[in-house]
């Protein structure tokens, strides 16, 4: 078991919430699932490799079962069924041209799906002047002939495929596309529908004699993304299997979020999905699966998952935490290591084509053996492991707590008004900002000198990993460490006195709070600062906002009143937006809000109390984000032992 699978909390045990019965036959598997109040929640991520009997999978039989297992649950709670393949795909050329490169000719051609619905399905055929059979590459596509990079795949003698999903299915809530219709006892939606369709381009390229059968990839970005691996995972027929930014119900994680990234409750597309998924929306422990159960599905085939590390909605970070689960699996049907790739740049959500370049060399690799120039791009791991925070350490940090009431100065506002009413619930994420009490806030989220101040006071063994080495070695870090062990001294660094301190996960936020509180309310001269009063961190669990705590993080609904509420007004602020209703900020980033609150609309999300299930902790920014986060009262929420460097913390306290 790798570091990063070991620090995810991944213990190999059976999930032990459901039931199956297998039958006699290897693969044939009778899985019946249990009514949702029945599930038993964990916040480990579930096991790939233990059958649902609880017997560890030790053969190929064993995984042929287990293989079953996982397509019934994920079919049944998240993407519906299927039908089985028709009977006939016909095919009408509707036109032939030339490909504007030079580098091959276009046929558009019409698909008729099933001798009895015959249901229509456009697609664009790009074939290159080289002899074939052609390796393929199958994308779906909104309209058809978008693809600006078909180019270099022709070049390499590719055969590219566009076809058209809203064919099949028209991508609207609440509207059955002409699939569903035609086969309405399966309750299969929009992904289904369209991976049934990418499914259905393999059946008509087996009539053709120009085709690699023993090559073919699918790939598609975003909601394209999510199909291709859905496609890929249950269609054995793709030897390659190329997401793009899919997130959430694609390569993503639900149980492991980024800061921004998309969660079932954030999902504003539910006709994607079947309606049972959403039951899990902020319980994600009750899952019986994750993601990485789909990507499992792929091997030992190819498989590369393509992703910015800017793409926050998409969860980047998730979507390591699978692929290196997934590893296992490729280990255990002792594939090619390289068939499991994981590629990040830098940029927005958009296929580019650095992705298209990606894709192009990895099929290269796997299907031809011609390795790239820089293979270990092809498994990049940008996200370091989450911090255990575990409290129990070897070594106790103390710090001598004088009776000093302001260890270190931090400007504060008075949020007033108190028992007020909370904002309107703007696109079903819930209301917030009634307080009951008044209370004071930052107005500035906390600084690197505040941080440091901190780590010089109670870190010089640093048990807990309150200083991250990437506050000193990237770029958005502001602290730099000196010395060993029981002499560790912190230093800020140039110009970075004032800027917000991020690298900072939510237990090293609450400590510093217990820091201020055991100051503020001790004048014992030395005691363990950190580890209890506003906050109580000893013990196992998630810590608890105590009674009487003299500092704390702010709750949800206080950030939001102290960000978003109008004083003397009874109003919230409304922000730019297309219909004048989204809670959005698109304004500077020294935009100060109503009460005198500084750095809302910086790029960096603040932790709150909040907690959000059994998993998370709540995050908040008014900052305008790109992605479905359309709003910036949207409900984010991030695991509470991530340290990421665009995560930072406010500190508030009782009147």
């Amino acid at each position: 078991m790798s570091d990063l699978e070991h620090k995810h909390g991944i213990v190999w045990g059976a999930v032990g919430a459901l039931f199956c019965c297998l039958g006699t036959g290897a693969a044939e598997v009778q899985w019946s699932p249990l009514p949702f109040e029945q599930l038993k929640p964990t916040q480990e991520m579930p096991a790939i490799l233990t059958l649902e009997s609880g017997r560890p999978v030790r053969t190929s039989d064993d995984w042929k079962r287990r293989r079953a297992e996982m397509t019934a649950m994920l079919e049944y709670y998240q993407y519906g069924h299927m039908p089985p393949a028709p009977d006939e795909v016909k095919v009408v050329v509707d036109r032939r041209r030339r490909h504007a490169s030079d580098l091959g000719h276009e046929e558009w051609v019409t698909l008729s799906i099933d001798s009895q619905h015959q249901l229509k399905m456009r697609a664009v055929v790009y074939v290159p002047d080289q002899d074939g059979p052609y390796p393929v590459v199958i994308r779906e596509e909104g309209t058809l002939g978008r693809t600006q990079q078909v180019s270099l795949f022709l070049e390499k003698g590719y055969m590219f495929i566009e076809y058209a999903r809203h064919d099949l299915d028209p991508d609207r809530k609440g509207v059955k596309g002409l699939a569903q219709l035609a086969y309405p006892e399966h309750d299969w939606e929009t992904l289904s529908v369209w991976a049934w369709g990418g499914m259905r381009v393999v059946d008509y390229l087996q009539s053709r004699n120009d085709v690699d059968l023993d090559r073919i990839a699918i790939t598609g970005h975003s909601r394209g993304g999510k199909m291709a691996l859905l496609a890929g995972a249950l269609d054995e027929r793709f030897a390659l299997v190329a997401p793009m930014g899919s997130g959430a119900g694609g390569a993503g994680c639900y149980r492991w979020l980024g800061p921004g990234a998309e969660s079932l409750a954030m999902n504003d597309k539910p006709h994607w999905y079947h309606s049972r998924i959403r039951d899990f929306a902020e319980k994600e422990e009750y899952l019986p699966f994750d993601q990485h159960f789909l990507k499992a599905l792929v091997a030992p085939r190819a498989l590369i998952c393509i992703e910015s590390v800017d793409d926050a909605f998409a969860n980047p970070e998730g979507t390591q935490i699978t692929s290196v689960l997934a590893k296992q699996v490729y280990r255990f049907l002792e594939a090619d290591q390289r068939r499991n790739g994981l590629h990040y740049r830098n940029g927005p959500h958009e296929s580019s084509t650095e992705d298209w370049q990606t894709l192009l060399a990895f099929a290269e690799w796997n299907f031809f053996g011609r390795p790239p120039e820089n293979p270990e791009r092809y498994w990049d791991t940008p996200f370091p492991q989450a911090s255990s925070n575990n409290p129990a350490a070897s070594q106790v940090d103390t710090a001598t707590v004088t009776e000093s009431k302001d260890p270190i100065k931090i400007s504060m506002a008075l949020i007033a008004e108190p028992n007020n009413s909370a904002d309107r619930n703007y696109f079903g994420q819930g209301q917030y900002g009634n307080v009951a009490d008044p209370f004071r806030i930052g107005t500035r989220q906390i600084t690197n000198q505040e941080y440091c101040e901190f780590l010089n006071a109670v870190a010089s063994y640093d048990p807990h990993s309150l200083f991250d080495e990437r506050m000193q070695t990237d770029d958005r870090g502001g602290i730099s460490r000196s010395g060993g062990p029981g002499e560790y001294r912190y230093a800020v660094k140039p110009e970075m006195q004032q800027q917000p301190v991020v690298f900072v996960s939510w237990f090293d936020a609450a400590r510093f709070c217990n820091w201020l509180h055991n100051a503020l309310a001790s004048s014992a001269k030395t005691v363990a600062v950190t580890e209890s009063g506003a906050y109580e961190l000893s013990h196992a669990g998630k810590g608890k906002r105590q009674t009487g705590a003299r500092v704390f993080l702010p709750s949800e609904n206080e950030w939001y009143k102290a960000v978003y509420y109008s004083p003397g007004h009874a109003t919230y602020q409304l922000f730019e937006g297309n219909d004048n209703r989204w809670r959005v900020q698109k304004h500077s980033a020294d935009w100060v809000s109503p009460w005198g609150i500084q750095e809302s609309m910086d790029h960096v999300w603040e932790w709150t109390d909040t907690p959000v299930s059994a998993l998370f902790r709540g995050l908040r920014s008014g900052a305008w984000f790109q992605g479905n986060n359309r709003q910036a009262a949207g409900r984010f929420y991030s695991n509470p032992e991530w340290s990421l460097g665009h995560i930072g913390f406010r500190i508030a306290a009782p009147e």
